[in-house]
């Protein structure tokens, strides 16, 4: 076949989309290609057709790209790595070949690892140099020192200086590869700083630039295919400066909503407008980015306006879900509950009907509407909003996709961080029961996540199960509890929050709190396993306060002093009811007093203590503990977690009881008001805690 034929026939196939005939016919001519007696031309020509073949080849797999995304990979670097060098081939096609490869890395899936970047980075290093030094700069490469990233912006920065002075297709190239790289770290929240000055010197240079081009005749390799941004399949071209404009507008965004700089989100986007054709892809594209953005600055009605400029456009399923979701979330604010249910349920048998539950539960706590909330969940944990729907790989190869991406990691939600929020909201509704149901299907779910978005944080496993067990405490669940604390105390993990108490906790050589949870479950039962996990807490606490004792303690300490003497007060305390229990009397009583020495202002300890002398018919020392108590001066601290709230409240004293408030508050009177008609005052046969806390 004359290779003009296979030139002209190929480039028609590629422009259409045609990658497999496109693919055959070029694979057909190089392998009856006879390479012995070659010109240079001859040899250029064999290697543009060779990375036409790549090209192509890409191009077609990308419906399915994980299945051959790593053989590719390789023949890019491979490819690139040979020719880098070689002189006597053009530049502009050398650095193509460079180009297509990081483009490739660009678009790899989410489940394949992250084995190549310093390869990748290196790459793009030394093709840099190598355009600096074939055009007569010379350059030091500092990879060494500074790393890749910092090398590639230096050799950039170098490169841009003398811009109108190269090849317009090397200007093309260079931006390009910047663009790409930029993309890249704002894809994984890194280096996000570095091309950011750049870029910006790029779009206020870009009239000088593009009035140079236009005064020099292109001089480049001609039918060169690459991987383009907003069209995948293009040519080695300098009309791609204007999509690289766009795209250095659309990153720089995209990193100001990333940082919560809204207003300067939109200040970039409308210097965008002059490059757009209107309802074309980067049109919906700057729509959907200046919508988001203005509803993260609360201006719901301007987002509206916005989203309603996106309905004319052809969008891709992804945008299209972005579009329903700030919608559906737009209208909520705004009150129209309609219209927010409306709009979100457009999700519903779409690969995206996990983010349309959460945010329809959002919608339904916000309107009081608990048990819609818990409905929606439930039908989403079980697969009822699930349709026939396309493969997640499929929706993330498009430009806009990818970009999108960037801004909501996929997945948006995982049915386990579908199950954590909806046992939590169980919990916080008072469903103890349904909570408990739910936190165990939790512990016993399989997959493990490799990407969690930040929407919902499941906590490590170690605090999951302590959850779990405050759960089955409150649904009355002893025994299922029993036994997941008993093994919570054999194991020993870190505690992960912002708040001082995490850091005291993992300060601790035992699980205190795994302790706590464990005497909440063992009154009638075990209670040498018991006893032993909190002998075993009141010692590591001891030791802790004993040291307090010896040394003065430093700024930002006191809430950590408070919370041990806190919990050791607790611990006494539940050491005392359950020697109670076992009707060892001075050991209950000592313990009891113990825990008055370590937190006098602990209702629970006062309270107890009280009622239980007072059952041992010890009045006045009864009236003694009571007079005690100071509410002014309860020793408390307040904690922004379901296990803390749970061990550090007051539980008996004024919650689980059928004694009135008003006869608490007589209960812990002064002496002087207090009626003296004690054997009617308080019955323990009246109280349903100590119908089981005392033996007959």
């Amino acid at each position: 076949m004359n290779i003009n034929y296979v030139v002209s026939s190929s480039c028609d196939l590629f422009r259409r989309g045609k990658f497999t005939d496109c693919c055959d016919l070029i694979q057909l001519h190089i392998d009856n290609c006879h390479l012995q007696k070659i010109t240079i031309q001859d040899e250029v020509e064999f290697i543009i057709l060779r990375n036409n073949l790549l090209v192509c080849n890409s191009l077609r797999i990308l419906p399915e790209i994980s299945a051959e995304y790593v053989g590719k990979m390789a023949e890019f670097i491979s490819m690139s790595q040979l020719y880098l060098y070689e002189k006597h081939i053009p530049l502009e096609l050398r650095i193509n070949f460079v180009y297509n490869t990081l483009h490739w890395y660009w678009l790899k899936p989410a489940d394949i690892p992250d084995y190549c970047y310093n390869k990748i980075m290196t790459l793009v290093n030394e093709s840099l140099h190598e355009v600096l030094h074939e055009n007569g700069k010379s350059t030091v490469n500092l990879r060494s020192h500074v790393g890749n990233e910092q090398d590639i912006l230096n050799s950039l920065e170098c490169l841009s200086n003398g811009f109108l002075g190269l090849e317009p297709i090397l200007v093309v190239q260079c931006l390009e590869i910047s663009q790409i790289l930029l993309l890249i770290f704002l894809s994984q929240r890194s280096f996000t700083s570095l091309l950011v000055h750049f870029t910006t010197e790029l779009i206020d240079q870009v009239k000088t630039i593009m009035c140079a081009f236009k005064l020099k005749k292109p001089t480049h390799v001609a039918n060169c295919f690459k991987l383009g941004l907003s069209k995948i399949n293009v040519f080695l071209d300098t009309e791609h400066i204007k999509t690289i404009i766009i795209n250095g507008h659309v990153s720089l965004c995209i990193r100001h909503i990333l940082e919560n700089q809204h207003l300067q989100a939109l200040s970039t986007l409308n210097t965008m407008d002059q490059y757009l054709d209107q309802n074309d892809e980067f049109f919906c594209l700057m729509c959907y980015l200046k919508a988001l953005a203005s509803f993260n600055l609360e201006e719901l009605e301007i987002t509206l306006c916005y989203l309603s400029q996106m309905v004319e456009c052809l969008m891709e399923p992804f945008i299209k879900s972005r579009c329903y979701l700030l919608l559906g979330r737009t209208h909520s604010k705004m009150g129209n509950s309609g219209l927010a249910l409306q709009s979100l349920e457009k999700l519903k048998e779409t690969e995206f009907n996990n983010i349309m539950a959460y945010y329809m539960s959002q919608h339904y706590e916000m309107n009081d509407m608990q048990f819609m909330q818990m409905v929606v969940l439930e039908q989403a944990i079980k697969g009822d909003f699930d349709g026939r729907h396309r493969g997640y790989e499929e929706l993330s190869n498009s430009y806009t996709t990818k970009v999108l991406i960037i801004l909501h990691p996929q997945p948006d939600l995982t049915k386990r961080q579908l199950l954590y929020l909806a046992a939590k909201k169980k919990y916080e509704h008072t469903s103890y029961n349904l909570a408990a149901s739910t936190y165990l299907s939790l512990l016993k779910f399989d997959e493990v996540d490799q990407y969690v978005s930040d929407l919902v944080t499941i906590p490590p496993m170690f605090i999951l199960k302590h959850e779990a067990a405050v759960a089955l405490l409150k649904a009355r669940k002893p025994e299922e509890a029993f036994k997941l604390c008993q093994s919570l105390i054999e194991e020993y993990s870190m505690w992960k929050s912002g708040s001082f108490w995490a850091d005291e906790l993992n300060d601790y050589n035992f699980n205190v709190v795994g302790t706590m949870l464990l005497a909440e479950t063992g009154f009638n039962k075990n209670t040498d396993i018991v006893l032993e996990a909190l002998n075993k807490s009141f010692n590591c606490l001891y030791a802790k306060i004993s040291f307090d004792c010896a040394t003065e303690p430093s700024d930002g300490e006191e809430q950590s002093i408070t919370l041990r003497r806190i919990l050791i007060g607790k611990i006494l305390l539940l050491k005392a009811t359950v020697l109670s229990k076992l009707n060892k009397e001075e050991d209950c009583e000592a313990a009891f007093k113990k825990a008055l020495t370590y937190n006098a202002g602990d209702e629970d300890i006062v309270y107890l203590y009280s009622k239980w002398l007072e059952h041992k018919g010890k009045l006045l020392e009864s009236m003694k503990v009571r007079d005690q108590f100071d509410r002014n001066k309860v020793n408390t601290i307040k904690c922004d977690d379901i296990v803390m709230t749970f061990v550090l409240e007051n539980k008996h004293g004024l919650e689980d009881t059928i004694i009135g408030e008003n006869i608490m508050d007589d209960l812990f009177a002064s002496t002087d008001d207090k009626p003296m008609d004690l054997d009617n005052e308080m019955d323990p046969a009246d109280d349903d805690i100590f119908n089981n806390l005392f033996l007959d």
